[in-house]
């Protein structure tokens, strides 16, 4: 008996391969606010090297200050863009702010909040961001 369905087998040729990753791509470009594509990773290292520099416990500790970081990233540029649901708190502001300061703000915000100590440093950081 024939499938009445069409085939979901993966593209066999060159061609099928580069045109699926290409859409692939797009997609996940167009699912995300655009903030800079350096903040984020910028944000990343910054988060790291606080980490480090604080001899902060193992991976579960390390994965839970991350998780922080980008929620409140994501909250940040998602309360300018409004294109997906608030995950923690309903925040709004004007459109047409930067949503790389409000990033760069954001994590900023959540490592001296885990990490005071090394306020000097994320706070030269944060300049950077925003220069």
């Amino acid at each position: 008996m024939a499938s009445t369905f069409p085939s979901r087998t993966l593209p066999t040729t060159r061609r099928g391969w580069w045109l699926t990753a290409s859409v692939l791509v797009i997609g996940f470009l167009a699912a995300f606010p655009s903030a800079s594509a350096d903040t984020i990773p910028d944000w990343n290292l910054i988060t790291a090297q606080t980490l480090q520099t604080a001899k902060a416990g193992g991976g579960l500790h390390q994965s839970w200050v991350y998780a922080m970081v980008h929620g409140a990233m994501f909250n940040a540029v998602n309360a300018i863009d409004r294109r997906y649901h608030a995950y923690a708190a309903d925040l709004q502001a004007a459109p047409g702010l930067s949503q790389d300061a409000a990033a760069a703000a954001a994590a900023h915000a959540v490592l001296a909040a885990l990490h005071s100590p090394q306020q000097e440093t994320l706070d030269a950081a944060l300049a950077a961001s925003l220069a």
